[in-house]
């Protein structure tokens, strides 16, 4: 934006979901080698997915990059964590969670592939809370 005195290495990074351009496909491949899982979890849970993947591409090396998305649209790194690295890391989940589908999208200059769906169940915490201590006097 014109004018804007930001730093540089201030500014949230954008992810390839958001910026493309032409690059020559030949030579470049990418082959996801593990999927993320399909987990059922509690309420207040952390969900981990991981995946895999190897690729290659005469413009970045085999350096794989990622993005994650929840429900088709790509997940932003300003909502609370990572979702630029193989392993995505939610702290909490909530009931809301429940049937969400995430999938990664590994890509190198020049190649990219998604990953297969996994399905979040979050059962709803049933736990009453437990007092460990009360202070206080009469």
């Amino acid at each position: 934006i014109e004018g804007d005195t930001t730093p540089a290495p201030s500014l949230l990074r954008i992810g390839g979901g958001f910026v493309t351009g032409k690059v020559d496909p030949v030579g470049s491949e990418v082959t996801i080698t593990q999927q993320p899982a399909s987990q059922t979890l509690g309420a207040s849970s952390a969900l981990i997915l991981e995946a895999n993947a190897t690729g290659t591409s005469p413009y970045s090396g085999s350096t794989v990059f990622w993005h994650w998305y929840r429900n088709n649209e790509p997940l932003l790194a300003r909502q609370g964590f990572n979702p630029y690295s193989r392993q995505l890391v939610i702290p909490f989940v909530s009931p809301a969670d429940n049937g969400a589908k995430y999938k990664v999208l590994a890509y190198v200059m020049g190649k990219a592939v998604f990953s297969e769906e996994a399905t979040i169940t979050v059962n709803a915490d049933s736990t009453p809370p437990t007092i460990i201590a009360a202070n206080g006097s009469a």
